[in-house]
């Protein structure tokens, strides 16, 4: 019974946590009326790393040669990033996925 439960119980916490990354909203609507831009998740269920892409309607500047932009691409990304690591990591709590709470989240930032 105990070879049992040594196995069992392990085998319920990851298929938890991979129902739970299953099921979790991988887009996200900025403006609710037609959804130009939106964000994107893609979560690695082993590592827990999030992924997250922001599409734009408009072209996307990249010369990011002069400090003020990239100090604030630097600021928004890492702002951004915490934000997202929080709300992952207090889902993780909410829904009790303990593979989640043993592995906390990480969250990266593309489309800047």
């Amino acid at each position: 019974m105990k070879k049992m439960l040594f196995f069992l119980i392990p085998t319920v916490i990851i298929m938890w946590h991979l129902l739970l990354c299953a099921s979790a909203r991988t887009k996200e609507c900025f403006d609710e009326q037609n959804c130009r831009s939106f964000l994107t998740y893609s979560i690695n269920p082993l590592t827990d790393h999030v992924t997250a892409t922001i599409h734009e309607p408009w072209p996307v500047n990249d010369d990011v040669s002069t400090p003020l932009p990239s100090s604030f691409k630097f600021g928004f990304e890492t702002g951004f990033s915490l934000v997202v690591e929080r709300k992952c990591n207090s889902a993780a709590h909410e829904y009790f996925d303990l593979y989640a709470m043993v592995f906390p989240y990480t969250v990266s930032l593309e489309g800047l």
